[in-house]
Order: C-alpha cells, then sequence, then structure tokens
C-alpha cells in the first residue's frame, strides 16, 4: 500500500470516533457521523486515495463549503440543536458544551487542517475531505431534512443554512468524480 500509515489511521480514527459517539452520546448521532466517517473510508479508497485531488481546482470550493458549514454551525448552536437533538432522540452526555467543544473547535480545527493537507497533497486530508463531504454535507443534509418530519413541526435548529454546505458538498464530489 502506498500511504499505509494514512489508510491505518483513517480506518482506526472512523471506527473510534463511531464507538466513542456511540458510548457516550448515542446511536442516532453515532449512526450519522460514525456511518459518514467509514463510508468516507471506502469512498475514499476508491477514489482520490490513489490520485489525491487537485488542490486548486477543490480547495477554494471546500473553503466555501467549509465556510457555509460554520454559518450553519452557528444557527445551530445559536437555536439550541443540541437541546432539540437530545429531545428528539433521548441523548446522554450532548448539550450546548459538548457541542461547542466537538463541532465549533475540534472539528473545524480538522477541517481547517484538511484544507492545509489537500494543498499538500496528504492522502490522509484526501479522506478527511470525503468525510466532510458526506457527513456535514450529504448526510447532514438529509438528517436536517428528516428531523422537522420526524418531530411533526416545520423547523429544526439548522434547517436554514444546511442547504449550504450541502449543495456545495455535491458540487465539489462531481468535480472530483468527473476527473475520474
Amino acid at each position: 500500500m502506498k500511504h499505509a500509515p494514512s489508510v491505518i489511521f483513517a480506518g482506526v480514527f472512523s471506527l473510534a470516533i463511531t464507538i466513542f459517539i456511540l458510548l457516550y452520546v448515542g446511536i442516532q448521532p453515532a449512526v450519522i457521523i460514525g456511518g459518514s466517517a467509514i463510508i468516507a473510508f471506502f469512498v475514499w479508497l476508491s477514489t482520490t486515495y490513489h490520485r489525491p485531488v487537485s488542490p486548486g481546482k477543490i480547495v477554494p470550493m471546500y473553503l466555501l463549503a467549509l465556510t457555509g458549514q460554520i454559518i450553519h454551525t452557528g444557527e445551530e448552536y445559536i437555536a439550541d440543536f443540541p437541546g432539540h437533538l437530545s429531545g428528539l432522540f433521548h441523548l446522554h452526555n450532548f448539550d450546548r458544551n459538548t457541542f461547542a467543544l466537538a463541532v465549533l473547535i475540534f472539528a473545524v480545527a480538522v477541517w481547517v487542517l484538511t484544507a492545509y493537507g489537500l494543498l499538500k497533497r496528504s492522502a490522509l486530508a484526501n479522506y478527511f475531505l470525503w468525510f466532510f463531504l458526506i457527513g456535514p454535507g450529504i448526510v447532514n443534509g438529509i438528517a436536517h431534512i428528516a428531523f422537522p418530519v420526524i418531530m411533526r413541526q416545520l423547523y429544526f435548529p439548522g434547517l436554514v443554512t444546511v442547504i449550504i454546505p450541502t449543495i456545495l458538498s455535491i458540487v465539489i464530489i462531481r468535480k472530483i468524480l468527473a476527473r475520474a
């Protein structure tokens, strides 16, 4: 394997984040986030693992998607997404402070480092790109449409702005796959 340490790290990360979220938060977030990480791992291995994305074509659009995700996360924080999600799924250990630490600080740091890694053509950064595109991009968009339906209400925190990272992620995925 060309980048064996990257494959091992990404595989262990995918499983570890899934198990951690399952044990400390709940099954629904573990399926959404961990499932996205695991799917991203296999998509990465079958696409950009062998031929990393061209930074010039992807990074500017990725940074726009990341900005959209930060705006989206801001809406979620202001509208108490953690409280609503915990109420919906009876989650434990998931409150505004945990959300701020995990999503506003840790995740944003990972996504910014991903942009840097993409510029350096890092194999591992390409995994985290796919994790972003699938998780906060596609799965998050689907979840935010499903949550109000499940709750039988018109709004769920994050619904208004989720369209930004979702559409931009779809555009990036199309660009990546079109080059293959």
